[in-house]
């Protein structure tokens, strides 16, 4: 099981809009999340015109950081935020 305190101050900073969690807008202003961040966002709605950031609101809660943190193996709180904000794991440097 993945460090509790990781999840709790990843889930804290995106909540509080400190950090964002990597993606895309398209030309309709759709948020898409990257492809490494999207494989944790099972069963979510896609973007629509009506709800264009149904997948940004899911990436920032707890279930999906928690699904983040334990799926990656992450170990530390910057790889952890390094995942969430920029997509890639440490290793992938």
């Amino acid at each position: 099981m993945a460090d509790k305190s990781i999840i709790n101050e990843v889930y804290r900073q995106a909540k509080n809009r400190e950090i964002h969690p990597s993606g895309d807008f398209d030309s309709k202003k759709r948020w898409y999340p990257c492809a490494v961040l999207d494989a944790y966002a099972d069963g979510v709605r896609i973007p629509s015109a009506a709800w264009p950031f149904s997948l940004m609101v899911h990436c920032r809660t707890k279930k999906f950081i928690k699904k983040m943190v334990e799926e990656s193996g992450v170990k530390t709180l910057d790889d952890a935020l390094t995942l969430y904000t920029k997509g890639v794991l440490i290793d992938e440097v």
